[in-house]
């Protein structure tokens, strides 16, 4: 019998075993996105959920220590039971929401907003994971010797990173 030819078999039905667990089990994702802003500025949070279905339950929006960031029911976001660091500072985006878009816009940034987020929807087993890092007051950059703006920073930097749960299972 030849070695190599049955480590090539096994290898072979590995990955399919891996190709066969991706194609099945994807519907839950855990993401980790890195959003950075500079105080003061507005940033955008993403949440997406692109299952083909309308989602059929609350979405919630936590902080670290597990503050309402924002509750968006069937009735659209519910700012009554927001954390008070985040009244008037949180927005969302209802028009998009058949969509399966639930992204946030948090105005005003502060030092204090870095922070882990998630945005959770529980009846379909979904949940985004995002780390906010906040620095210092946005500098306005000079020309430069060509005319540009030299060393200027940009406003948003994003990290996508995602797996699903099916590779840990």
């Amino acid at each position: 019998m030849d070695t190599r030819s049955d480590m090539g078999r096994l290898t072979s039905f590995r990955l399919i075993l891996l190709f066969m667990l991706l194609v099945f089990k994807v519907n839950t994702a855990i993401c980790q996105v890195n959003v950075q802003a500079f105080i003061g500025d507005a940033v955008l949070l993403p949440c997406i959920y692109s299952q083909g279905q309308p989602v059929r339950g609350k979405v919630f929006w936590r902080d670290k220590d597990d503050n309402i960031v924002l509750d968006i029911g069937k009735d659209g976001p519910d700012p009554s039971t927001q954390n008070q660091k985040f009244r008037e500072r949180v927005f969302s985006f209802p028009d998009e929401y058949v969509k399966g878009n639930f992204s946030i816009q948090l105005k005003d940034v502060q030092q204090s907003d870095s922070s882990p987020y998630e945005c959770h929807i529980p009846s379909e087993d979904f949940q985004r994971r995002l780390v906010l890092t906040v620095s210092g007051k946005r500098v306005e950059a000079t020309p430069g010797p060509s005319g540009g703006a030299a060393g200027t920073p940009s406003p948003l930097h994003m990290v996508l990173l995602c797996l699903p749960l099916s590779l840990f299972f």
